[in-house]
């Protein structure tokens, strides 16, 4: 095995000359590259490191108005923040009423920091409350919804956070 690959070595054009070459170079110029290839990967884990980060830019106040459909009927949501970054009232204009928040929930919606609101509708069997309107409170990134706070709107007026 040993004759082989010398005989190897040789056919490639390594020669003992070449190997002690080699050798040599790698021990006076080897930890020159390693200490280049750290810096290199230092400088690049550095640029990562400092690279620009996207932010949420929540709501101070919002209106948002949408035809309906189906039997819905038009419906406007209007909500404005406080100096605290709380919301003091969320006004809902659904099923030919105005509906307010109530403070319990409105506490719980600037809890999470949204920056996108959903709106979704449901006709509903009445014995179940009827026409329900959901609301989505959603912080998210261009990745995608990080956080979400569902309240839902039956046209009793009866609010209720479903997440």
């Amino acid at each position: 095995m040993l004759n082989k690959f010398s005989h190897n070595r040789q056919q490639a054009g390594w020669t003992s000359k070449s190997c002690a070459f080699s050798s040599l170079w790698q021990r006076r110029y080897g930890h020159i590259m390693n200490r280049l290839l750290l810096t290199v990967l230092a400088l690049s884990l550095a640029f990562f490191a400092n690279a620009s980060q996207e932010g949420v830019l929540s709501f101070s106040e919002f209106s948002i108005k949408s035809r309906g459909i189906g039997k819905s009927g038009t419906v406007e949501i209007i909500g404005t923040k406080n100096e605290k970054g709380t919301f003091s009232s969320i006004t809902v204009s659904a099923f030919g009423k105005m509906y307010s928040f109530p403070e319990d929930i409105l506490s719980q919606i600037s809890a999470i920091n949204q920056n996108g609101i959903q709106l979704t509708y449901e006709a509903g069997y009445r014995s179940l409350g009827g026409k329900t309107i959901y609301i989505q409170f959603q912080k998210g990134f261009t990745s995608g919804v990080q956080s979400v706070f569902l309240v839902s709107l039956n046209e009793q007026g009866k609010f209720e956070v479903l997440k």
